[in-house]
This record gives structure tokens, sequence and C-alpha cells, in this order.
């Protein structure tokens, strides 16, 4: 496995997209700005009460369970709710939809803590304002032919994005278990859930995290886990929520109604099952009453939070993992690429409990 520097890192981010982004002041100042008691009070009062919308732009970067929160949102209408036009985009693949936000083809990303590491420490300024995933939600799913981490030596495994959370938790389990991840299998990149299932069901590779409904297919055919990291509920900052900081600093409202949406998403979502469930069949395309309840019930129920609230401890293993490829990701204080205000103001204001 090539070992990736600052430069590369940020690159593969940038081709990705098709762009390189456009040129923009340096923030005055790397520590997050705050919000003030008299800038909670006033979101209380939501824009679209002027009959405005404000156009914000956000990209995803998988059907999976770990958007049902944006799914939701977009479904009950609470970001119109909020004075927003949200423009959501589906882009395969967590390093396009990062390179879409570097390119300024969309504001806002729900993208992993890795990948908010990766740019950074190659002079990026990404923020994350919330963490909609705060645990690794994935099995580890080999053929049927696998039955032991060493019968994996020598073959190929699905990893999604180099850098990207699934990366980073294929390499604990392999190391876990005794393998080196760039000696004694071929980790294969693709392009986001979808494509892992698909390469794995199609024996492109032997072995591959896997969450619902994808794993529930996968378990259809035989496959099983021979690590279960979901049940472990290690820390990670999966489906953030970032920006760039030139973008936020100047957005803070934006932002801020952004975050009040998907709070109050989150809400429907836990208390309206068959809504959910509803909303989920349309971004799935799926028609099984199953496999989304079941999706629904791993997710919404056991992973999904109220108070996405954004930790340290949700970057640790990603910044011990890039480490290993890039030693200047050793040392970054990923505090300063933090800013739980706007979650924070949310709560105060108690917009869970009002729905």
């Amino acid at each position: 496995m090539m070992r990736l520097g600052k430069t590369l890192v940020l690159g593969m981010l940038l081709a990705g997209c098709g762009g390189a982004p456009a040129a923009s002041a340096p923030a005055t100042s790397s520590a997050p700005a705050k919000a003030t008691a008299s800038t909670s009070a006033s979101l209380a009062a939501k824009p679209a009460a002027s009959g405005q919308l404000i156009k914000v732009t956000a990209a995803y970067p998988n059907i999976s369970g770990s958007n049902i929160p944006i799914f939701i949102t977009a479904e009950g209408g609470y970001f119109r709710r909020n004075g927003l036009d949200a423009d959501l985009q589906f882009i395969n693949g967590a390093a396009k939809s990062t390179g879409a936000l570097l390119a300024n083809q969309v504001e806002i990303c729900h993208c992993g803590g890795s990948e908010a590491v990766n740019v950074n420490t190659a002079n990026g300024d990404l923020v994350v304002t919330a963490v909609l995933t705060p645990v690794y939600p994935y099995k580890f799913m080999a053929a049927p032919d696998i039955k032991t981490f060493n019968d994996l030596k020598g073959k190929p495994i699905g990893i999604s994005s180099i850098g990207g959370a699934v990366d980073v938790v294929t390499r604990l389990v392999l190391r876990k278990n005794g393998l080196d991840p760039d000696k004694d299998v071929i980790l294969v990149p693709d392009n986001g859930s979808t494509f892992r299932i698909d390469a794995l069901l199609g024996g492109a590779t032997k072995a591959a995290m896997a969450d619902p409904p994808g794993l529930m297919k996968l378990e259809e055919k035989g496959f099983h886990a021979i690590a279960n990291p979901a049940a472990e509920k290690i820390p990670t900052a999966n489906s953030g929520v970032l920006a760039q900081r030139s973008w936020l600093n100047t957005h803070r409202d934006v932002m801020q109604h952004y975050v009040d949406a998907l709070i109050e998403g989150t809400a429907r979502a836990k208390r309206d099952k068959a809504f959910a469930v509803s909303a989920m069949k349309k971004y799935f395309k799926s028609d099984d009453d199953a496999t989304m309840s079941g999706t629904y019930d791993f997710f919404v129920n056991d992973v999904e939070t109220l108070e996405p609230l954004v930790k340290p401890d949700q970057f640790t293993d990603s910044i011990n993992e890039l480490a290993k490829q890039n030693p200047g990701v050793k040392n970054y204080d990923i505090s300063k690429a933090i800013d739980n205000s706007f979650v924070q103001s949310a709560i105060e204001r108690g917009l869970a409990k009002q729905i």
C-alpha cells in the first residue's frame, strides 16, 4: 500500500470532484467562534416566518443508515421549517464528497472525522459542527469460505476511500487480529457502501465492513461476521457535519438552522418509526419492510443521538491510523477543528424535546 503524504491526500480529494478549491481568504483564527446567549435567543425565531428561504447545498457520500437523520429531516420538511432550501446531493464516496466541499461546489459535507483530519493536515481548514453517528456502525463480513483472519492473507478487502472511516476501522480490526493491513492483505478502495457490498457479492473482494441494509443482504447469501466493531461501541466521528471555516465564519446562522433541522429530524425519526421507514424506502429504493425495519432499529435505536456533540476521542483512531501513513498527522490538535456551539445552542433551546 502506497504511503500518502499531505499533498497527495489533498490532491486525491480534489481529483475526486474534478476541480481545485476556489481561493479564499485565510481564517484569522483557528479557534471556532462561539454562539452567544443573544444568538441562541434570536435563532428561536425561524427565518421561514419572513417567507424567505436560504439556499444551502450539502453532500452526503452514501445511501446508508448513518444518513437516516438527513433523509428524515428532508422528508419531514424540517429544513424548510428552519428557513432553508436545502439541496442535498448524493456524491458517491467520502473522498468525492469532501472534494466537492473543498472545491466550493457544496457548503456542507456529511463526511467522517478521518476526512477532516486528512484535509486539515494537508493545509485545509475544515470544521466539524456535529457528529450524527458517534460509533462505528459496522460488522466485518467475510465470504463463506473465509473462516479465520488467517484465511484473509493475500486476499482483497474492500475499504471505501483510503483514509476514510471504513479504511481506519478495517486497519484497526486487521491489526487486532494479527494481520498487517499493508502487507498481509490487498486493500481495495471503492466508491461507498453500495459498491463495497456489490464487490463482496460478486467475489471481487473476500471481506469488508458492512452495515444495514447491505449487511442483511450479505447474511442472506451466507456471508458471516468475523469481527463486530458495532457491538464494541468504539467512538468515531462518522457522518460528521463539516464545512470550510472560511464559509462557516460568514454563515453561522445558516449552520445553526441546519443543525437545528437535523436534531428535529432525528427526534422525529426516534418517535415515529412508521414515517422514518417510509422515508427510508424512498432513499434506499426498497419496498422490503423487514429490511428497512431492521435498518431503522440498528441505527435509530442503537447508534444515532439527539445530542450530536463532537468529542475529541471520536478522532483518536483516525489520527493514530493515519499517522502510520503520514507522520505529520501524529501531533495534530483536533480541538482546533471542533465547534460544538451549534449543537449546544440547540440543546439549550430544547429542540429535540419540542418535537
